[in-house]
């Protein structure tokens, strides 16, 4: 005898945040009560290729208006907010004016005074590096100032100050 449920279809039905962008914003926390106390002047996104990350890693870095450098923990795809911002030391004496993060995770930081650092040691397990390193400008010329750097996924581009 065939009843109501005879031919139910059954289904499993999975659960998953998925963020969406269009017209929303999420907010994330300022270093201070007082965001204007120590403001970002720059942010870079990359690392959606670090190798062998999970899929949806990404890497936050910014860099304050006192020149530190700022490195978001716990950004991917699903939870583009994060947990935290953590700062990360600079060599003695530099003060980072703008910032570049490449598809595998690597990142260069143009320093006030023209020269330029790179972020070692970027690994899946420590997505924030280990060490800075000074990279020497092409030309040995005092009056060589880089401005501007771009990190992309086998080149690294940079914008000096002549013309």
């Amino acid at each position: 005898k065939k009843s109501w449920n005879s031919y139910v279809r059954r289904r499993k039905w999975v659960r998953f945040r998925r963020y969406a962008a269009l017209n929303s914003w999420c907010a994330v926390a300022p270093l201070h009560k007082d965001p204007t106390q120590e403001p970002f002047i720059d942010v870079a996104i990359g690392g959606t290729h670090v190798p062998n990350a999970p899929a949806g890693t990404l890497c936050v870095w910014a860099i304050t208006a006192h020149g530190r450098a700022m490195f978001r923990t716990g950004v991917s795809k699903t939870s583009p907010e994060g947990l935290r911002w953590t700062a990360v030391p600079t060599p003695t004496g530099s003060e980072l004016s703008q910032i570049s993060v490449g598809p595998t995770g690597l990142v260069w930081a143009v320093l006030y005074n023209g020269r330029v650092i790179v972020r070692t040691g970027v690994t899946r397990d420590n997505l924030s590096g280990e060490a800075w390193l000074d990279v020497k400008t092409p030309v040995a010329s005092a009056s060589l100032r880089i401005v501007h750097v771009s990190v992309g996924t086998d080149a690294v581009w940079c914008v000096t100050s002549d013309h």
